[in-house]
């Protein structure tokens, strides 16, 4: 089970109105993920601090994606597309300044964004960039803003 779509199920728990709604075709959120184990304790921690560090609009953007991906190209895909984005957003929560991860002042002062082609290892393995605003340290933190298809425009989707 991936972490990243455990806390995904978990934002209606999570007080103040979310805007993650899925597309009338999309199946429901019971089927995103049809086999939820037992969560450890470390897992069960991790997860809400992942679920709390997603912002709002990341996290429907999040549905948007995983439900689309399981649409068109399967269950599989869309686990290996979750994995993908879980790595990116653990990366960047260990170094959100790391070499891959680049300043956008003209979406805010602290603003980075992140590719997921960086995660992946090669160019052309994903098609969306991650937005981050890394808190100051102690202790390092990310939240993910939004997660947008590289072609979208930051400046009008942030």
């Amino acid at each position: 089970m991936h972490r990243l779509l455990i806390a995904l199920l978990l934002l209606p728990l999570l007080p103040g109105p979310t805007h993650a709604t899925a597309p009338a075709c999309a199946p429901p959120r019971e089927r995103l993920v049809c086999d939820t184990p037992a969560l450890s304790t470390a897992d069960a921690q991790l997860t809400e601090a992942l679920a709390a560090a997603l912002a709002r609009r990341a996290a429907a953007d999040l549905l948007d994606i995983l439900t689309d991906t399981a649409r068109r190209f399967g269950p599989h895909q869309r686990d290996a597309y979750a994995t993908l984005i879980e790595t990116a957003a653990l990366r960047l929560a260990e170094n959100p300044t790391r070499a891959a991860a680049h300043p956008r002042p003209e979406l805010g002062p602290a603003v980075l964004s992140y590719h997921l082609d960086a995660a992946a290892g090669r160019p052309g393995a994903a098609a969306h960039v991650l937005y981050i605003l890394p808190s100051a340290p102690p202790p390092a933190t990310i939240t993910i803003l939004r997660i947008l298809d590289h072609h979208m425009d930051p400046v009008r989707h942030l």
